[in-house]
């Protein structure tokens, strides 16, 4: 019975360490190996016309310096909040002779498909050709929410335009740190309580 409660303890452990590890803000990819082995852009929005290699570093502070080796590329979930940089490369090479025009806009909370009042559009970048590809902007992204990278390529073949919408979601589905440490003590003194109780009883 002792061995099970402890092989019950520890299984909680390995179960709770972890998540209260992510509620600070330390994920298994921020791990120093990791780092290093991290690829520059972390995924690959697709769509029917369209796919981007896309990639979001946060600068959490506006005494950070902008260099990328310091930064912790992001998908489309971005821990906090702060000033983020965005790549975006088209993987179609036709793309490069078409104009492309960039908005960053914060979405509504009742449907993440409309965008908020025009004073929420944190970045409107005019239609222009990016002859490499790669587009390169910047936004603040100052409180939790939905935000959307609007990327509209204006096709001259009269086809009309074709526009990627990348979502995001910024400082959303974490749990206060301390919550887990009370779960974690709560669960271990439960632990505790048993395993005095069954060593009075004279319990193997």
């Amino acid at each position: 019975m002792k061995k099970s409660i402890l092989r019950t303890a520890y299984c909680l452990l390995l179960t709770f360490c972890p998540v209260w590890a992510y509620g600070w803000g330390i994920e298994p990819d921020d791990q120093p190996q990791q780092q290093e082995d991290y690829p520059r852009v972390t995924c690959v929005i697709d769509t029917n016309v369209y796919s981007v290699h896309f990639s979001a570093y946060l600068q959490s502070s506006a005494d950070d310096v902008l260099s990328t080796d310091m930064f912790l590329p992001y998908c489309q979930e971005i821990p906090s909040t702060g000033k983020a940089h965005f790549t975006m490369d088209f993987l179609d090479r036709g793309v490069r002779r078409l104009p492309v025009a960039v908005r960053v806009v914060e979405e509504s909370e009742e449907d993440p498909s409309e965008v908020a009042p025009a004073s929420r559009m944190l970045l409107d970048v005019p239609a222009k050709i990016y002859p490499t590809g790669i587009i390169e902007v910047q936004a603040p992204l100052n409180k939790p929410g939905r935000y959307a990278v609007l990327l509209t390529v204006d096709k001259k073949d009269h086809t009309g335009k074709g526009q990627v919408r990348i979502p995001l979601q910024v400082a959303l589905g974490t749990w206060p740190p301390l919550l887990f440490i009370g779960l974690a003590a709560a669960v271990a003194a439960a632990l505790y309580v048993a395993y005095r109780r069954f060593r009075a009883a004279g319990l193997p």
